[in-house]
């Protein structure tokens, strides 16, 4: 293959490669800002969509404060007058004022009056949602708005979820129109989210939107007013449409108002339109240049190169070097002739070649980001600068310096050995990897291979290294999440094991105790056997309740979300039952309490974590063989930076409690697996089962908290 072929072919070559990295550019980049610019385009016609609803809100908060702060609602709560519900509550000023729902109360929570109207027609309804008499405690009303009676209470607007749907609601206390108390009542204002709702929002915002029925897997994790945190569901519907779908929560959490918008994915069929003209362009270009490149190559170098090849072969078949190419160009191809022309007579290039080579040995060696060491009679001869960069000295200060006093204390003697039996001895046995100081103290790890030259007459230990800190921590990170990887995956082995077990032993003990209960029913109190029979069953009821154990630990992800207070708990089980048989047990352990005052409120099972409690303190007193003290103390804790202990803690703010026991604490090798179903160093059925710690694990972890030990 001739010169000229072989350059059609690179042409060629680069001409595809270059159209294939500009597709791949296109697709990988391109394309993916378009899906990014309309992922950022969606989440702002959903932000749309989330504020058309809040200025709903604020428009109703704010005809709810003006109907509260007047003198004639002040003195309709306190008289109950009929002029006034003539004038002000009849059915037009609802369809004026768009709004279903009007609720006026006393502080006692009492119904005053109330209607709930159908705007389409005008018909009354009615919903368990809305007491038409008096409202309970434990009202999501109630519980947010009502206790409060200060003349400063801003009420409370958000989102309701009825039975007729969701519902716009807002509540003001009652004041004169001074805004001034005392607070005789509480105004509530409703607006329903109906499709006539929806539909004028759809032309206020230009986005086509609806709400879907709440199902069990709605499940909205922030309220219409707070901030998002929780990103929005973007799908593909099409090429051209992108389905969006957000959710958002009620007052007291539960899945109200279901959005889900169509929208056109104008950027990307614009983009694509683009990105493909874009392509014939550049393919156009490149095809032309191409062409133009090789025809000028053809004329500039291959031909000029062809008849410096046809010289070369006429000398070195003649052996004639008076023979001359006098090629006249003031190019590189006329370069390349003149050297040729003038190459016998530069001989004494060969001793510039030596010393150039010198200088390159040099600037390797003074430049390479290994470590390059010279090592005689125990001291430095010589260090490159990576070296000393790292050891934080200079060449000079280096130099001379004793090349053990650098390594480690606790590696010298291996450090020492390696060099005396494979160095100095030349035996090839590997790499040695050790630790060394630097000047400020710090402990760095490198790996170095060693041989020995003979330098000005002495032997010398050429060492070639390089530093492997990173390498050593990033291996110490692998080994403890391998670790912590396989502590997970026998949790989760062991609990799935115990499930089955629980589930196929609860059956054969049902047999046994009902079995058992009905003997007694039939064996005489006088009889001898009775004794024994009622011992069958209460053993069956213990191992029962062992079951239960074990069913708790697998019964994973099954947490109610209610609004637990740890202190409250703690304070709960220090007056059980429970508490009191663990003392009279264990009357030598006495438990201490400290909690904080404003500790934060977590959302959970109380249920499960008044057990945790339970077992945490149980397995604290059995631990403790003579006197000693339980501590329980509550803290309000904020993390910057994730934790690394016996689990990973990621920032955040977090509800701590610590449980501190002067018992004979855990042994390192028990450590690991005091969290294991069944792992105990008790004497089981006796004083454990090893299952308590096992339950705590997992309340925990369905709480979404971590444990540290």
């Amino acid at each position: 293959m001739n010169l000229k072929t072989k350059l059609l072919v690179i042409i060629c070559g680069v001409l595809a490669v270059l159209c294939l990295i500009c597709l791949v550019i296109q697709k990988t980049t391109v394309f993916s800002g378009f899906v990014e610019q309309e992922n950022i385009q969606a989440e702002r016609d959903m932000d749309r969509i989330r504020q058309t609803f809040l200025y709903e809100l604020q428009n109703l908060d704010s005809l709810c404060h003006d109907w509260a702060s007047w003198d004639d609602s002040y003195e309709f709560v306190q008289k109950q007058s009929t002029r006034f519900i003539n004038a002000s509550l009849s059915p037009g000023i609802f369809s004026i004022n768009r709004i279903n729902l009007v609720y006026y109360l006393n502080i006692d929570r009492q119904v005053i009056w109330e209607k709930i109207y159908n705007l389409d027609d005008m018909t009354i309804l009615k919903t368990p949602d809305f007491p038409e008499s008096q409202f309970p405690a434990d009202h999501p009303l109630a519980l947010f708005a009502f206790k409060n009676l200060s003349p400063g209470n801003p009420g409370v607007t958000d989102v309701l979820m009825t039975d007729l749907g969701p519902m716009l609601v807002s509540v003001r206390p009652v004041l004169t129109s001074e805004d001034q108390g005392p607070v005789v009542g509480f105004l509530v204002m409703g607006r329903l989210v109906t499709e006539k709702l929806i539909s004028r929002f759809n032309e206020q915002t230009g986005i086509r939107f609806h709400l879907n029925p709440q199902t069990e897997t709605s499940a909205p994790s922030e309220r219409l007013n707070r901030h998002r945190q929780q990103p929005i569901t973007v799908m593909e519907s099409d090429s051209n449409t992108l389905t969006v779908q957000d959710c958002y929560a009620d007052i007291v959490g539960r899945p109200a108002l279901n959005i889900t918008a169509e929208l056109t994915r104008s950027i990307t069929i614009a983009g694509r339109q683009a990105v493909y003209a874009s392509l014939w362009m550049m393919l156009a270009a490149y095809v032309i240049t191409m062409l133009t490149l090789l025809i000028t190559i053809q004329k500039i170098a291959i031909r000029p190169l062809m008849r410096l090849a046809a010289h070369a072969e006429a000398v070195g078949q003649s052996q004639d070097l008076s023979l001359r190419l006098n090629l006249n160009r003031k190019d590189e191809i006329g370069r390349l002739g003149r050297v040729f022309d003038s190459m016998i007579q530069k001989l004494e290039q060969a001793m510039n070649q030596v010393s150039k080579s010198e200088e390159l040995f040099r600037a390797l060696i003074e430049n390479s980001p290994a470590h390059v060491m010279l090592i005689q009679n125990g001291k430095f001869l010589y260090i490159n600068p990576a070296a000393a960069r790292e050891a934080e000295y200079s060449q000079d200060e280096i130099v001379g310096m004793n090349s053990l006093g650098m390594i480690f204390p606790e590696d010298r003697h291996l450090v020492k050995n390696w060099t005396q039996e494979n160095v100095l001895h030349g035996k090839q046995t590997g790499r040695c990897e050790c630790r060394y100081l630097t000047r400020s103290g710090k402990i760095r790890w490198t790996e170095m291979t060693s041989s020995t030259i003979v330098y000005k007459g002495k032997p010398t230990i050429l060492t070639h290294a390089m530093d492997i800190t990173e390498k050593k921590i990033a291996q110490q990170e692998y080994v403890r999440l391998e670790e912590q990887l396989h502590r997970a995956e026998k949790m989760e082995a062991l609990g799935l094991m115990a499930g089955g077990v629980a589930h196929d032993m609860n059956n054969v003990l049902g047999a046994v105790v009902g079995y058992a209960e009905l003997m007694l029913i039939g064996i005489p109190e006088e009889s001898p056997f009775r004794r024994h029979v009622r011992a069958i069953m209460q053993s069956g009821q213990k191992a029962a309740a062992m079951i239960q154990d074990l069913l708790a630990v697998t019964r994973r992800g099954i947490v109610s979300s209610e609004v637990v207070n740890l202190n409250d708990e703690i304070s709960r089980y220090a007056a059980s039952l429970e508490y009191g048989n663990l003392k009279r047990h264990h009357p030598h352990v006495d438990m201490i309490i400290r909690l904080e005052k404003d500790l934060m409120n977590i959302k959970g099972s109380p249920v499960h974590i008044g057990k945790m409690i339970m077992n945490l303190v149980s397995n604290a007193a059995e631990s403790i063989a003579q006197d000693g003290v339980i501590t329980l103390t509550t803290e309000n804790r904020y993390l910057d930076t994730p934790l690394q202990g016996y689990d990973n803690m990621q920032p955040g703010d977090y509800a701590v409690l610590m449980v501190n026991d002067t018992g004979t604490g855990i042994s390192p090798e028990d450590i690991s697996k005091i969290f294991e179903p069944f792992y105990t160093k008790k004497t089981m059925g006796r004083s454990g089962t090893g299952l308590g710690l096992s339950v705590v694990w997992g309340t925990v972890k369905d709480h979404h908290g971590y444990i540290d030990v």
